[in-house]
């Protein structure tokens, strides 16, 4: 239950497609803003590919 979480944490990290959205601390600890953040906004820049590249 959100309202569970929202009760226990000091903040919340929400990400989307693998990615951190945002955080969210004190007042600004919603349903509405976690689902804003979970759900809408630009879409998470993807991360460079780590390891090594094998050329042929």
């Amino acid at each position: 239950e959100m309202q569970e979480l929202i009760g226990i944490c000091n903040r919340i990290l929400v990400m989307r497609e693998g990615r951190l959205t945002g955080e969210l601390q004190g007042a600004e600890m919603t349903e509405s803003n976690v689902a804003l953040l979970a759900t809408s906004g630009p879409k998470p820049r993807p991360m460079a590919k780590g390891g090594t590249e094998w050329l042929s």
